[in-house]
């Protein structure tokens, strides 16, 4: 067979072309009749309802909001909004998850709030916005009112305030709050808050026990090596007071205050010219006390220590100034009354003498009231210049030449201007060198060397002596001077000498000892006494407990180094960064020193860096603070003022009249108020129109001791008495104080308000038999001790009434100034021990008590008895 061209082999692949191009189109064909996708279409919006707040409703700045959202395709998050949607509103909150409630702080709304043209809250635009995972939104925004007001706040504190002392702060407002508010210093939180209401104001006290330290307080103190010059001169600095306090609406308001912490109390203008030729020459020793400042203003120009003057208070709190008023003088200020010296409680004593007495006026510090102290003292007349011996104001010295004949006598007077003198005898002495007088503890020493063969005069108020320092030393030495004389306080002296222990050329050596009762030296510093240095130290003063201050320059510090007596190495050694010099300069007494109850010790120092400045140290000698005096001043011009009594020392400035005050209490000094171990009056008892008693207190850690009512400040601030007069019953209480507070001691004295005494009272007749003989005795108790009955007998003076008997075991207490009875006969009746009998008698019987204070009688009233027949028999 043969193949025919055309269509066997060759022709099968045109036929499969074909057909594929055919099935081609069947499946176009097919295509063009499916339906065409569209584009997909939006995921639906999240469901959303807000139930708080509503429209209209009032929100406060932090509100509650609460809503509820869902969505198919998941909620993401919601968030509110607050301000116009068209106008950038801002997220305030945001929920990432349910439940959608929550408080809102809408604080930053505040600025979007619109106000209100009827003087109503403002308005506010809020959103709440849900948004769901596929990116749907849905809004619902409502119009709320907008109350943003907060509590009313107004805040009392000092505005300067102590480091690590108590500080209290008083918040007051006549919104009610919701809590306590928040008071903070500096971060720290308050100790305690409490709260009061004073009819619509409630009143918040805030008391922090310890506000933040400066400096030292603050530094981790390595005794001997020197603190950083930076550390020591932070003397101040603004600490943050802040106060939150939270309305019943919510709202909270919000203070930042800030207080000036520093050791400078005050800085004041001294308002007058001082009766003064310079720091160390007054025409009265300033004086420090607890209550502030006294000086001596002149009353005429030009000022010098001779000028007449009045006193002029700078007060301690604030340094506000009080003058005296004049017209309290009798005649005035020209009514011939001179002032002549201030006490150590800052009162003044004025002097008019005429004939052969002194009229006295002691008044208090000025802005005080109350009339003066008065009295006529004899002579000699009250000169200046008057030196304190404790609460005594003392004469010069009367002894003004040299001779064995002469007897010493020095005239003093206390706060009562009661007159108090001390004589030697015949004794050798000499008059001491004026105005050179250190005193305390009850004595009185004044350089004397060379006079008449002493070194001193040492006069002891407690035994009336006079007695007076050698003027030769041990080792051959003689005395040629006295160039540091220091008051310890408790009654003993550090003086520092100057002596000559050469034999054929002269040899200075420079021995420091301390003095005490009948001159005798007690012991020596830094060298033994038979063998004084040739160094002479720099002594600044002394410590309360004995111990002696000195410094030396030992570039680039300067040393502070403290000895005890007998010690030939100091107990300590501070070095203080820079080189300074005591104020006192060549000054023989220490004036421009403080020394604290506790052992702190602070000094006025001058250097070349610094000018002037406070040098403050706790006890042991710890570096505290240094105070750099903030203008031009030198030791020629300016002082310290200071006394163990009061926690402030006072820097005076006489050229530009200025004075600061500073607290020298060094922080942690004490953690407690005073401790008294005692304080008692004897006696405790006194008769019918009072007497005298005895007051006597023993105390530590105080720097001021005062006795009320009527006695006020009181001295030594450890042992002490002191005697009053006391006309009725009176409850003392003596109050100890230091810069941590204040400790009480009551002692109470009862004066009998009159005697102790019987009543008896009986029916004045019977006529009845059988009648009662109701009669009735009492003890009238005026004194001050309970009286106890312990038997009662009635007697017939007469006896014609034959009325006698005894009432034993009574055991009947009285107390003090109490009436009570002793025996109450209500019962007793008339009989006849043989009846029938008949009666006819008068009598005025006697009763006698025995007591534990012995026996009491009187006498009743007469009793008549007329019974004709009486057939009642006694039992």
């Amino acid at each position: 067979m043969t193949s025919r061209p055309g269509r066997g082999e060759s022709g099968r692949p045109a036929r499969r072309a074909v057909l594929a191009l055919s099935a081609a189109l069947l499946v176009l064909v097919a295509c063009f009749d499916l339906e065409v996708p569209g584009v997909p279409s939006a995921p639906p919006p999240p469901s959303l309802t807000v139930s708080s707040p509503r429209n209209g409703d009032i929100i406060t700045l932090t509100a509650q909001v609460a809503a509820a959202a869902s969505s198919v395709n998941g909620v993401s998050h919601v968030d509110v909004l607050c301000g116009p949607l068209d106008a950038g509103a801002r997220t305030v909150y945001s929920w990432a998850a349910p439940p959608y409630v929550s408080l809102v702080d809408f604080t930053q709304c505040q600025d979007v709030a619109q106000p209100n043209p009827d003087g109503g809250f403002p308005s506010l635009q809020l959103a709440v916005e849900a948004f769901s995972d596929a990116g749907a939104t849905q809004v619902q925004a409502l119009g709320v009112f907008f109350d943003t007001l907060g509590p009313t706040l107004a805040v009392q504190y000092p505005p300067t305030v102590q480091p690590r002392s108590a500080f209290t702060v008083v918040v007051s407002t006549t919104d009610q709050l919701r809590s306590l508010p928040q008071v903070a210093l500096d971060g720290l939180a308050a100790s305690s808050i409490t709260g009061t209401q004073d009819g619509g104001t409630y009143l918040y006290t805030a008391v922090f026990q310890n506000t933040p330290g400066l400096g030292t307080d603050n530094y981790p103190y390595t005794p001997g090596v020197p603190v950083p010059i930076e550390v020591l001169t932070e003397t101040e600095r603004t600490a943050r007071l802040t106060v939150t306090a939270t309305a019943l609406n919510g709202n909270s308001s919000n203070l930042d205050l800030g207080i000036d912490l520093t050791r400078v109390l005050w800085d004041r203008f001294i308002p007058g010219r001082l009766a003064s030729s310079s720091p160390t020459s007054f025409a009265a020793e300033p004086v420090a006390f607890p209550g502030g400042l006294v000086l001596p203003f002149a009353t005429s120009t030009p000022a010098s220590s001779t000028s007449d003057w009045i006193p002029g208070l700078l007060t301690d709190a604030d340094g506000v100034f009080f003058g005296f008023d004049t017209t309290q003088l009798p005649g005035g200020l020209d009514g011939g009354y001179l002032a002549r010296g201030l006490n150590f409680e800052g009162d003044t004593l004025f002097s008019q003498f005429t004939g052969n007495f002194s009229n006295l006026l002691l008044f208090a510090p000025p802005g005080s009231s109350g009339p003066p102290v008065s009295a006529s003292n004899g002579p000699p007349a009250v000169t200046p210049p008057l030196t304190r011996v404790d609460q005594l104001l003392c004469l010069q010295d009367s002894v003004t030449a040299c001779g064995t004949g002469i007897v010493e006598s020095l005239g003093c007077v206390d706060p009562s201007l009661k007159r108090i003198t001390v004589s030697s005898g015949l004794v050798s002495t000499g008059p001491p060198t004026v105005g050179e007088v250190a005193a305390g503890g009850g004595r009185y020493l004044s350089p004397n060397v060379g006079v008449c063969g002493s070194s001193w005069n040492l006069i002891d108020f407690g035994t009336s002596t006079v007695s007076l320092g050698p003027l030769q030393l041990p080792a051959g030495c003689t005395v040629q001077s006295i160039s540091k004389l220091v008051p310890v306080g408790d009654g003993t002296f550090v003086v520092q000498l100057v002596s000559n222990c050469g034999a054929a050329a002269p040899l200075l050596k420079y021995p420091v000892v301390l003095v005490g009762a009948g001159s005798a030296i007690l012991g020596s510093y830094i060298a033994p006494p038979a063998n004084p240095s040739t160094i002479q130290a720099t002594v600044v003063g002394a410590t309360s407990d004995g111990r002696v201050v000195t410094l030396r320059n030992t570039p680039p510090y300067t040393t502070f180094e403290l000895w005890s007596v007998g010690k030939t190495t100091p107990d300590v050694t501070s070095p203080i960064a820079g080189l300074y010099q005591t104020a006192d300069g060549t000054d023989i007494l220490a004036r421009s020193t403080y020394t604290g109850a506790d052992g702190s010790f602070a000094v006025f120092v001058s250097g070349a860096q610094l000018g002037m400045g406070v040098l403050a140290f706790g006890p042991d000698l710890r570096p505290l603070w240094l105070y750099a005096y903030p203008r031009i001043a030198d030791p020629t011009t300016s002082r310290l003022v200071a006394s163990i009594e009061s926690a402030h020392v006072y820097v005076i400035d006489q050229v530009s009249q200025h004075a600061v005050s500073l607290g020298v209490a060094p922080p942690g000094s004490s953690t407690t108020a005073p401790t008294i171990k005692s304080f008692t009056a004897t006696p405790a008892t006194l008769p019918v129109d009072g007497g005298t008693v005895t007051l006597a207190w023993s105390v530590s850690g105080a720097s001021a001791l005062s006795i009320s009512p009527g006695v006020g400040r009181v001295t030594p601030v450890t042992t002490g008495s002191k005697t009053v007069t006391v006309p009725t019953s009176t409850n003392f209480t003596l109050s100890a104080t230091d810069p941590k507070g204040t400790s009480t001691a009551s002692s109470a004295v009862c004066v009998a308000s009159g005697p102790v005494a019987l009543t008896a009272s009986a029916p004045s007749s019977i006529t009845t038999c059988g009648q009662t003989f109701q009669t009735t005795v009492t003890l009238v108790n005026g004194s001050c001790v309970p009286v106890t009955v312990s038997a009662l007998t009635i007697s017939s003076p007469v006896g014609a009434c034959n009325l006698n008997g005894t009432y034993s075991n009574l055991d009947v207490t009285i107390p003090p100034s109490s009436t009570g009875t002793v025996l109450d006969l209500t019962n007793g009746t008339i009989c006849c021990n043989s009846p029938p009998c008949s009666i006819d008698c008068t009598d005025a019987p006697s009763w006698i008590a025995t007591t534990d204070q012995g026996t009491i009688s009187t006498t009743s009233n007469p009793v008549s008895l007329n019974i004709p027949s009486c057939d009642a028999g006694c039992p």
